[in-house]
This record gives structure tokens, C-alpha cells and sequence, in this order.
């Protein structure tokens, strides 16, 4: 879908990852990688291992562009994920806190509102 891109938007995202850029290609290579089309726009979600992480927030999410694409980055203790999409920030911004309120629901942690 975006593989042209993908490992220089991965690099780009991993910059505003704590220490991660450096282990680019390890992530990379060892990522799950889930494809999707939102309103007919391809959508990479990637989950990857991460060492060290905060908990996450609604506002800890990063969210950068390059070369036409948007990258949503954020963490959760053990767990990185990267979203990548030709869409705007405040959209892929909006699935991203979408995602992280899904996973605080599932594990009956009360989710933060960002305003």
C-alpha cells in the first residue's frame, strides 16, 4: 500500500519516539503491520515493541508529516504504535486517540479527554 515511503515515514515517525530512531530497522522488520481504508484512503497501522514507554495520554500522540503523508506516533508501556496515511493531521490525530481509548476501555482504565 505505502511500502515506496514506509521506511523513511517509519524513521521519520521513531525520531519523535524517545530513543527509538536508532533501532529503526529492527522495529521495523519485527512490526505487525495492519492495512486499512478509511474513506477510500490507505492506512498503515504498525505495533512494535518498545523498551521503555510513559502511559499513555490522549496528548502524548506525535503527529508529523512527510511527503504528502500524515504519522501518528505514540506508546504505551512495552508497546509502540505508528499510523501512516494520506489524510490530514487532525484526522489520523482523531484515530489515534480513537485507538487509545479503545484499548483504556478494554483494560477499564478511565480515559483522559484532551480539550
Amino acid at each position: 500500500m505505502l511500502a515506496e515511503n514506509l521506511d523513511a515515514l517509519f524513521r521519520t515517525a521513531l525520531r519523535f519516539c524517545d530513543g527509538h530512531e536508532a533501532d529503526a530497522e529492527d522495529l521495523l522488520q519485527d512490526a505487525t503491520l495492519v492495512e486499512y481504508t478509511i474513506r477510500g484512503h490507505p492506512l498503515s497501522y504498525y505495533v512494535f515493541a518498545v523498551q521503555q514507554a510513559q502511559t499513555q495520554t490522549d496528548e502524548d500522540v506525535r503527529v508529523v508529516s512527510r511527503d504528502g503523508y500524515r504519522v501518528a506516533v505514540w506508546e504505551e508501556p512495552g508497546v509502540g504504535h505508528a499510523s501512516v496515511a494520506d489524510i490530514s493531521s487532525s484526522q489520523i490525530l482523531v484515530l489515534a486517540r480513537y485507538c487509545i481509548r479503545q484499548r483504556l476501555a478494554r483494560s477499564g482504565v478511565p480515559a483522559p479527554i484532551a480539550g
